[in-house]
């Protein structure tokens, strides 16, 4: 598979290749006596990916056939520029761990709510209060205050019941 074949649009799952050819088929469907179980399970044996639903090959035969090509439209709206500050986020959670979420706000010039973002979906951590009871939890604004960013557990070591969460955390004590 070349580059050209490998590359995907963002919000798509499905290379350019997959498009086309499944756009095709529909379009030949009737001509060769195909049902969309055939379609379907040519599209899995041909990628050895599941397939999209009806209504996503029809969209992309409309596409191919009306415009030329598959390509998604350019959304509209506001970029996501959050990314941009993920460097300096992870950098300031190393040199300076100890922070509250409103003090690293103020020292980044960021939003809460975008830190809050960046630290729980880009840096996949999550907030582990220290049980040595010198936190002040009562305060209105401290549900990020008397405790650390820490990387979030996978779910091997987070175990599948109730009752191995104990043992899980126990692993993970071992761990650090």
């Amino acid at each position: 598979m070349s580059d050209d074949e490998a590359e995907t649009s963002d919000s798509s799952r499905y290379t350019h290749e997959q498009k086309i050819v499944a756009a095709v088929w529909v379009h030949e469907k009737e001509y060769n006596n195909q049902t969309w179980k055939d379609i379907n399970s040519n599209f899995l044996a041909r990628f050895n990916t599941a397939p999209p639903n009806r209504t996503t090959f029809l969209s992309w035969e409309r596409k191919l056939f009306s415009v030329g090509n598959v390509e998604d439209r350019e959304k509209c709206g506001r970029p996501l520029s959050r990314l941009m500050h993920v460097p300096y986020v992870r950098a300031s959670l190393k040199e300076a761990p100890d922070l509250s979420l409103r003090e690293r706000s103020k020292l980044l010039g960021l939003p809460r709510t975008t830190l809050l973002k960046i630290i729980r979906d880009d840096l996949n951590m999550e907030f582990e209060v220290e049980e040595d009871g010198t936190s002040n939890l009562k305060r209105r604004h401290a549900p990020y205050g008397g405790g650390k960013w820490k990387k979030k557990a996978t779910a091997e070591a987070q175990g599948t019941c109730k009752g191995e969460e104990a043992a899980s955390r126990q692993q993970n004590e071992n761990c650090d």
